[in-house]
């Protein structure tokens, strides 16, 4: 197998999968022998769900909004973007995310 065959292989597996799991819901057929817990029916449900719900919450509650009191002037540099950066996160420290399972 060359490179180029690999890496478009490897590129599009996601839409594969993605695929191959509307097929699946759709038909209603679910392949059972030896399949690990993760690749269940109800397991993709739920993770689809909650990534909706992880995705409506980011929707509300933009981390990359800067608060009114920083601003970025010459006192931010690279030697301070670290600490800057932990203010920031500090702001979602403790955040609790509701409906997650």
């Amino acid at each position: 197998m060359s490179d180029s065959v690999l890496s478009v292989w490897v590129s599009t597996m996601h839409q594969c999968a993605a695929v191959h799991l509307a097929l699946t819901s759709l038909t209603g057929l679910h392949h059972t022998v030896q399949e690990h817990i993760d690749l269940g029916f109800s397991r993709t449900s739920r993770d689809c769900n909650n990534m909706q719900k992880l995705l409506d919450w980011f929707d509300g509650h933009d981390p990359f909004q800067m608060p009114d009191n920083m601003v970025c002037n010459e006192k931010v540099t690279c030697d301070t973007a670290e600490e800057l950066g932990a203010i920031i996160n500090e702001h979602l420290d403790g955040v609790k995310i509701y409906g997650i399972e």
